[in-house]
């Protein structure tokens, strides 16, 4: 998808950079387990979350954490280039539901090629 440089509309979600800071703020960031990484060939800052900082993260934000007790695995993973700029998000989550049965989520977001020129082909109708 081709955009002018100043538009706020980079994927369905709006800015990627504007929609992984609502989604994760400086304060949320400090909660996370840092490391560096390379995604795509960029030099990434890697925020990893565990259940147990998520939980924290979420009493902090003054959240209800009784569905936690229910969450046998959650961990949360954001990869964020120069600028801030989201290169991939990973989230798992598995436990078991309020009849106990097992349920689970796996979520990937990746956004690759940043700033480099790619050809996009017509589908054959």
């Amino acid at each position: 998808m081709a955009n002018d440089p100043g538009t706020s509309e980079l994927t369905p979600f709006g800015n990627p950079t504007d929609f992984a800071m609502d989604f994760l703020p400086d304060e949320v960031l400090q909660n996370a387990e840092i490391s560096s990484e390379k995604v795509d060939g960029l030099q990434t800052t890697k925020y990893h979350f565990d259940k147990d900082s998520l939980q924290a993260v979420a009493q902090q934000m003054g959240e209800d954490t009784t569905d936690f007790a229910d969450i046998e695995e959650m961990t949360l993973d954001v990869w964020l280039a120069e600028g801030n700029i989201p290169v991939k998000f990973a989230m798992n989550v598995s436990g078991t539901d309020a009849n106990g049965s097992a349920v689970g989520m796996k979520m990937a977001f990746e956004i690759s090629d940043i700033n480099k020129d790619i050809q996009i082909e017509r589908p054959i109708p």
